[in-house]
């Protein structure tokens, strides 16, 4: 699923607040994998007994591993029109499980994605939206999916986790 107009400027304005000031460290120009761990969601599920959506929260026993790995480091511009250093990665998420890797794409869907001085990853895998902060190894995903194609049940449910990521090399 695509990263949508309106997500974009929603993740757009939540990176800008969150900017960190000062000493934000540089992302180590190196390939680098971390295990991730949800630690809280919620989201939409379907109500058999009532015949209802309704909100709840969901299970946290999901993991992954998010593996990254050096392309280059580039000049890029920040939004005031500054350069500002880009490094380039290529990434990818292990679902909890799975032995198989799959690519986690930057929002035009080019297989690089950037990783600017605030340190944060904004890539699609597996139908889900992740935002990672490399500083403070936070994330954020949401998958979008379901609710709206109308079919009643649980088999596919809108959510939103969180949680961190620890950095085993």
């Amino acid at each position: 699923m695509a990263i949508s107009r309106s997500s974009a400027i929603i993740t757009t304005a939540c990176l800008l607040l969150g900017f960190p000031t000062g000493n934000a460290q540089a992302v180590e120009a190196k390939n680098a994998t971390y295990y991730c761990v949800v630690e809280m969601a919620g989201g939409l599920f379907y109500d058999e007994n009532s015949k209802r959506w309704r909100s709840g929260t969901f299970r946290t026993d999901e993991k992954f591993v998010l593996k990254l790995k050096y392309l280059r480091t580039q000049v890029g511009k920040d939004l005031m029109n500054r350069d500002e250093a880009v490094q380039t990665f290529n990434v990818a998420i292990v679902e909890g499980g799975s032995n198989t890797d799959a690519e986690c794409r930057a929002r035009d869907w080019s297989e690089v994605v950037e990783v600017r001085p605030n340190n944060y990853i904004v890539c699609n895998a597996v139908l889900s939206d992740y935002i990672i902060n490399l500083s403070n190894n936070r994330f954020l995903r949401n998958y979008m999916c379901g609710y709206v194609d109308g079919v009643e049940s649980n088999k596919n449910t809108p959510a939103v986790s969180g949680g961190t990521c620890t950095k085993i090399n």
